[in-house]
């Protein structure tokens, strides 16, 4: 029965100690997700997440009609600097990137890769 006071129906169990009786399996996990409109939460919750994308590159794009080009050319460099140096410093770059980043990774910092004794 486990420590006293703590049966079956006992008040004090937690949510584990209650359901540990209970194997679901992933599949009806996934049944029991709430739908709207027919459609599962989480493809509606993407759909929104692509609409305020979609709505927040409008803004930028006009928002960056207005602002110099000189200065937007600046951030553009000081953005790609960033992720180059983190690609080359991480090596986890896309595949097509990868001669461009094996020239650049003669000069840039790496990663120590670490190797452990035991």
């Amino acid at each position: 029965m486990g420590e006293a006071g703590r049966g079956l129906n006992s008040p004090f169990q937690t949510p584990i100690e209650a359901n540990k009786h209970k194997a679901i399996g992933m599949n009806d996990f996934l049944d029991e997700l709430p739908t709207i409109g027919g459609m599962p939460l989480d493809a509606v919750v993407i759909f929104f997440l692509l609409l305020v994308g979609v709505l927040a590159l409008v803004v930028a794009i006009k928002y960056t009609s207005r602002v110099n080009p000189y200065v937007l050319l600046a951030f553009l460099v000081v953005g790609s600097a960033g992720v180059f140096t983190s690609w080359t410093y991480h090596r986890n770059e896309p595949e097509f990137v990868s001669p461009v980043i094996e020239i650049l990774a003669q000069w840039l910092p790496q990663k120590e890769t670490v190797h452990k004794a035991y």
